[in-house]
């Protein structure tokens, strides 16, 4: 009751898990993102979730200003799955993958993992993860991952 008020409020957002079925998807738990970051006071600081938050806040955006009523976001996983921070789909269609982590140094098989099972999964080859500062290409079991930094991806100015 209360957290429909603070996203009234505009204070937090609710993403949704995506699923097949609308059903499903209201009774999965929900991530929460922040409108700002800087409202977080009395919680630990991550860069890593900052991001994640700042990617949300971008896919928002870019929803707002295409079509709100074909674009959806989503997160993918749970409940024993490998988790997939952002699902991008129009008109129930998926049409992008994306993960956020601060390295892939340190989270590369896990992050890639999550992104090729989930690909396989959703039928999506247009897979991406945003880093804090690395780029390139990733290829993991037939299928290609850009690497983009965040502020790449924030400003759009990376070759999709």
């Amino acid at each position: 009751m209360f957290s429909r008020c603070f996203e009234d409020l505009f204070f937090v957002f609710f993403l949704p898990r995506f699923a097949r079925s609308e059903k499903e998807s209201l009774r999965a738990p929900k991530k929460v993102y922040l409108v700002d970051t800087g409202l977080a006071l009395f919680s630990r600081k991550e860069a890593g979730r900052d991001m994640e938050n700042a990617v949300f806040l971008e896919l928002l955006r870019r929803k707002h200003y295409t079509n709100p009523l074909i674009m959806g976001i989503h997160y993918y996983g749970g409940s024993g799955e490998k988790e997939v921070d952002f699902v991008v789909s129009e008109s129930g269609r998926v049409v992008e993958l994306i993960q956020v982590t601060l390295s892939l140094e340190d989270a590369r098989e896990r992050e890639i993992l999550a992104l090729t099972r989930a690909s396989k999964t959703l039928n999506c080859k247009n897979l991406t993860v945003v880093t804090l500062d690395e780029e390139g290409i990733v290829e993991s079991d037939g299928r290609k991952i850009r690497v983009v930094p965040l502020w790449k991806f924030l400003l759009g100015v990376w070759p999709r």
